[in-house]
Formats: structure tokens, C-alpha cells, sequence
């Protein structure tokens, strides 16, 4: 099993960005799809990081609308993927 990447800690409160892992087996699934992650809970956020960066994605996981639409000015993403329910801007 690989480990999660040692930028992403449960704590954080701005964006982490964190490489594909080399993993065999997904390695020719995704060729550098770019995910950003919006989600308010830090458990939330956590578990979906970690999944999506096991399954060979880059995610850029965030707390807040905020935080996500910096990256957004900074950053090229394919998917976007919301909590819907945020305070602030809502994921609609």
C-alpha cells in the first residue's frame, strides 16, 4: 500500500497539492488529471484526498470557496469536485 503524501496533514487550512503516486496499477489510468477538492470537514477532505491520490489523481484539496477560487486563478484543474452544503459560497 502507498503511503499518503507527507504535504497533506489533517490540519491544513490552504490548498495541497500532492503528485500522483507511482503505482503500477494506475499509473496508465490518469496522465496527470488535476483535481480540486472543496470540502469544509477535515475528515472529509482527508478521506477523499486520499483516496483520489491513490487512485493515481493530483488533488488540490482546500477548505472553503475562498481558498478554492485562488487556485482557480493560479492553477489548471479537469474536475472539480464540491461539498455542497459550505458556508460561505455554496458548492452549486
Amino acid at each position: 500500500m502507498i503511503s499518503p503524501c507527507p504535504k497533506h496533514r489533517p490540519s491544513m487550512e490552504a490548498a495541497s497539492t500532492c503528485p500522483p503516486p507511482t503505482n503500477p496499477e494506475t499509473m496508465d489510468v490518469q496522465i496527470e488529471t488535476a483535481i480540486l477538492l472543496v470540502e469544509d470537514s477535515s475528515r472529509g477532505r482527508d478521506e477523499k484526498h486520499y483516496g483520489l491520490t491513490q487512485r493515481g489523481y493530483r488533488v488540490i484539496a482546500v477548505e472553503n470557496s475562498d481558498h478554492a477560487l485562488n487556485v482557480l486563478a493560479t492553477e489548471s484543474t479537469n474536475v472539480i469536485i464540491s461539498d455542497l452544503n459550505a458556508p460561505g459560497i455554496d458548492g452549486l
